[in-house]
């Protein structure tokens, strides 16, 4: 196959392993942008490989958590158990903040939670 013009004398090859021959200018590596993204893509996704049971705990834990607000009481108290059974864990690695009512919650994105003393509820705010 004949190597595509794109602009340039330089023969190259493009360094996403892709094979992609094409004359180009002397600084380029890659073919088309998108080929230039899927190797930066490639790269961040390894980067972030180690977050990645975090990420997904938090996202189990969220998606609970919205479910869980569905359902709470006039207090915005909710069972545990119906949020554990939606993989809630409320060790989740998140931020901590303090209300204005003194109490701690965590919170993941705009829903924040705290458990009650006895460990048997949640209780869910939505804040903006």
């Amino acid at each position: 196959m004949e190597p595509i013009q794109l602009g340039g004398p330089h023969y190259k090859i493009c360094e996403c392993d892709c094979g992609a021959e094409f004359y180009g200018r002397r600084n380029q590596k890659y073919f088309d942008p998108s080929h230039k993204s899927k190797v930066n893509n490639a790269k961040r996704d390894k980067r972030n490989e180690k977050f990645k049971p975090w990420f997904d705990e938090m996202i189990i834990s969220y998606r609970a958590l919205q479910i869980g607000i569905k359902n709470v009481d006039k207090d915005n108290w909710v069972y545990i158990g119906k949020l554990t059974k939606l993989g809630f864990d409320p060790e989740v690695a998140t931020k901590g903040l303090t209300g204005k009512d003194g109490n701690r919650y965590k919170h993941i994105l705009d829903l924040a939670f705290r458990l009650s003393d006895d460990k048997k509820y949640v209780q869910i705010f939505k804040y903006k």
